[in-house]
């Protein structure tokens, strides 16, 4: 566990603690950005959840990897890909959803006031034609 990480690492589908893991050779997202193409990875600490066999986090950023005998599992646990809770990962992922929604939510009042600025002007425009002798 890191100095920095107040809180210990959760399981995002049981909500247990992790428990640390053997060592790993894996290549994380930024690894393979700086080299993509290394050959002989270093062995990382790793943490796994009893309900997951098949899946261990980083104990950096609380990243999910995936350990796969076939395609099919593999899809299925992609599916299921989820940052372990309490990580920066984690984090991440909870503010990027919350600005989607916010950005949403402001499109949506947006859009409202100008339906209803319209309205307003649609009116306007109309008792103006009835008070000069216009018919619509």
């Amino acid at each position: 566990m890191n100095i920095w990480r107040k809180r210990k690492l959760k399981c995002p589908f049981c909500k247990q603690v992790l428990v640390s893991g053997p060592m790993r050779d894996f290549e994380t997202i930024g690894e393979h950005v700086m080299c993509p193409n290394a050959e002989n990875l270093p062995k990382k600490p790793t943490l796994e959840c009893a309900c997951t066999p098949n899946v261990f986090w980083e104990d950096g950023w609380g990243d999910m990897y995936i350990i796969a005998n076939s395609r099919e599992q593999y899809l299925e646990l992609c599916q299921k890909n989820r940052p372990a809770l309490n990580s920066g990962s984690h984090k991440f992922n909870r503010e990027k959803k919350r600005e989607a929604v916010w950005k949403t939510l402001h499109i949506y009042w947006l859009v409202r006031r100008m339906w209803i600025a319209s309205i307003h002007v649609r009116s306007l425009i109309r008792h103006h034609r009835f008070a000069r002798g216009y018919r619509v």
